[in-house]
């Protein structure tokens, strides 16, 4: 039998790795003597599943219940006003009645090995996040050494599955802010701390298959000789404990002769109280010379709404941006300028910063901390 630790530490690599999910679920299920487990992700009572992990189930039952079962399942609302964590058997979830002759319990548990499993509630926020087991032999419920043996290890599941849930919307992020940019011809490189590309965005694969970057083991390095040592040095300029957080340097395509500007930006992880993710280090934004890269309306639209900032409060940033004065913006646009400057701080509050010159720096980096 796997010592506890080994199954914690499957819980952590699925949080990283989702297709690990199936084997380490039934690892857990192995390790207290049970049969189908199940881990479900909604966003409400009712809702459809934002993700699920149902294993040693009949993929005919699991139908069923996804699509049949779980909008009218009594179950879930009572986990969910259940503590988190807490173990909770059939008879807390189920009235005598619903055993008798309700439609989950009779229909699908009874006829799918699912009785009496041991059930809890591993997140509470915008997310339910529910975890299920049943014994063996569903028609006996779990001894207590069993029920022990789940208790030490389901907080270790609740941090796994919060871990993958915060890397699940890290990684949608990602994406965003990757085409985001490919629609604007600007790649985006996200690396870890031992420079490999976490990811890569469309442009910047079209970079590398036209020549300018070249991509070995996950390692990014740049194909012409003298922008490879522009970046290498840029790298170096950013690991020598200097405060500095970003550098640049200009690479050329040796195949078309093209000129890119590559800016590299330290990352400031927001998920820092999940360690165990592969936090990004770097944000790599490699930009054509052909383009320039200004801070118009559109930018700021998007800064907004990667903020939460009103229409209004845009037009005072991007009046702070393009250097005018609140006065100006406000004579301009027809406002007081008591209205101008409370629209503005609204924006600098939504964008964590307190001063101008923070919040014209956090507009022109934007683009990388939405991602990150």
């Amino acid at each position: 039998m796997l010592e506890e630790q080994d199954i914690v530490d499957g819980f952590f690599d699925a949080a990283l790795e989702p297709e690990l999910w199936a084997e380490k679920l039934g690892l857990l299920s192995d390790h207290i003597g049970g049969a189908a487990v199940n881990l479900v992700l909604i966003e409400k009572a009712g809702g459809s599943p934002l993700d699920t992990h149902f294993e040693r189930v009949d993929g005919h039952a699991y139908a069923r219940y996804i699509n049949d079962y779980i909008a009218i399942d009594p179950r879930i609302p009572r986990i969910l006003n259940s503590p988190v964590n807490t173990l909770l058997m059939e008879h807390d979830v189920l009235t005598e009645e619903e055993i008798r002759s309700g439609a989950v319990y009779n229909e699908l548990l009874a006829v799918s090995g699912m009785r009496n499993q041991a059930i809890a509630l591993l997140s509470a926020g915008a997310v339910y996040a529910g975890f299920g087991v049943a014994p063996g032999d569903d028609s006996r419920a779990f001894e207590p050494e069993q029920l022990q043996r789940l208790s030490r290890l389901l907080p270790q599941l609740r941090h796994a599955v919060r871990f993958y849930m915060a890397n699940a919307e890290l990684q949608m992020h990602r994406s965003a802010l990757g085409d985001l940019w490919s629609q604007a011809a600007k790649g985006v490189v996200i690396l870890d701390a031992q420079k490999k590309a976490l990811f890569v965005n469309r442009a910047a694969e079209a970079m590398l298959d036209q020549g300018l970057l070249t991509q070995r083991r996950a390692q990014i390095s740049f194909r012409e000789r003298s922008s490879e040592l522009a970046w290498q040095q840029a790298l170096f300029r950013l690991s020598d404990g200097s405060p500095r957080r970003s550098a640049e340097f200009l690479a050329v395509n040796p195949a078309t002769l093209e000129q890119f500007g590559v800016r590299l930006t330290t990352a400031e992880p927001v998920v820092t109280s999940f360690p165990v993710l592969k936090s990004p280090a770097l944000v790599m934004l490699i930009t054509p010379l052909s383009l320039t890269l200004v801070i118009g309306e559109q930018e700021v639209a998007r800064f907004g709404q990667l903020f939460g900032i009103t229409p209004a409060e845009c037009a005072a940033v991007g009046a702070v941006a393009a250097g005018k004065s609140l006065d100006e913006h406000a004579r301009d646009n027809g406002i007081a300028v008591d209205t101008a400057r409370k629209q503005l701080k609204a924006a600098m509050g939504k964008c964590g910063v307190a001063s101008q010159k923070a919040l014209v720096a956090r507009l022109e980096r934007f683009c990388f901390l939405a991602g990150i």
